[in-house]
């Protein structure tokens, strides 16, 4: 989970396993990453740094639609706008960091 949660810089993870009604689960827990709603002092990460991907956008919209209509509605009305520019990977320049 350690490697998951440097992966999602940028977000955090939260425990909803008691928050989902459709199942139950056993032996195990149900987190969702959420973002973080401004960077701290002392993240990883620069302000005007952040990019989401049109694949990514789209495999969670298709994720979604393979659900069902209500679902992606929900998910539709409980997400906000996004504020970082969604790009296509093929646009993105690749650095080395230094």
């Amino acid at each position: 989970m350690i490697r998951l949660d440097k992966r999602e810089w940028g977000y955090r993870r939260v425990d909803v396993t008691d928050k989902i009604e459709e199942f139950q689960f056993r032996g195990g827990k149900v987190y969702v990453y959420e973002g973080v709603p401004e960077p701290t002092d002392g993240s990883s990460t620069k302000k005007g740094t952040y990019i989401l991907t049109k694949e990514f956008v789209d495999l969670v919209t298709g994720a979604c639609d393979a659900i069902g209509k209500n679902f992606r509605n929900e998910f539709d009305k409980s997400t906000g706008p996004c504020k970082y520019e969604v790009v296509p990977v093929k646009n993105i320049i690749w650095e080395k960091a230094k």
